[in-house]
């Protein structure tokens, strides 16, 4: 297991989350993953994250090629 984490965020709909998610397990090492769902009362917008363990420059690129937002963490996180 790596020592170094891919934190991946991005503004999605649950049906795109649903989707993504699947692709990036196939092809990657997803640990961890969620989805929170807009409220619009509080004017919140629905955010995908994922949790990667296995830091290649193809998955960098392929995450920014998605638009997502990236950052590194030294810990494993639990994604709620």
């Amino acid at each position: 297991m790596s020592d170094k984490y891919i934190l991946a965020t991005r503004h999605m709909m649950l049906w795109q989350y649903k989707h993504t998610e699947k692709y990036l397990r196939y092809k990657y090492q997803v640990l961890d993953c969620s989805h929170s769902s807009a409220n619009m009362d509080k004017k919140s917008d629905s955010i995908a994250k994922f949790l990667f363990g296995d830091i290649t420059k193809e998955l960098e690129t392929e995450l920014k090629e998605f638009g997502f937002e990236i950052l590194y963490r030294d810990k494993k996180l639990r994604l709620s």
